[in-house]
């Protein structure tokens, strides 16, 4: 099950958390990868952020958000996951 398939509404505290932590690991996988992104094929990408991902114990994600992300790091746009966990925030982009 991806992370965004989840019903937020309906989790208790501790699954809550366990989202929160989840979507700060994804968001560090992210922002582990985007530097070295930008000129990369898609499929590199999602290779290099895939292997992030599992070495934060994250299961495979959607093939559709995997080429969502590569997409906007590939071309140097920042992809922001969990705001308070970004390495740069939404703001400094504005």
């Amino acid at each position: 099950m991806s992370e965004h398939d989840r019903n937020l509404a309906e989790m208790g505290p501790e699954q809550g958390a366990e989202q929160d932590r989840a979507q700060a690991l994804m968001q560090d996988a992210i922002d582990e990868v985007r530097p070295r992104a930008v000129g990369l094929a898609g499929t590199d990408i999602v290779e290099l952020l895939s292997a992030a991902l599992e070495a934060r114990g994250i299961g495979p994600q959607p093939p559709t958000w995997l080429a969502a992300v590569a997409d906007e790091i590939g071309s140097g746009g920042t992809y922001v996951e969990d705001p308070a966990a970004a390495a740069y925030p939404p703001e400094d982009f504005a």
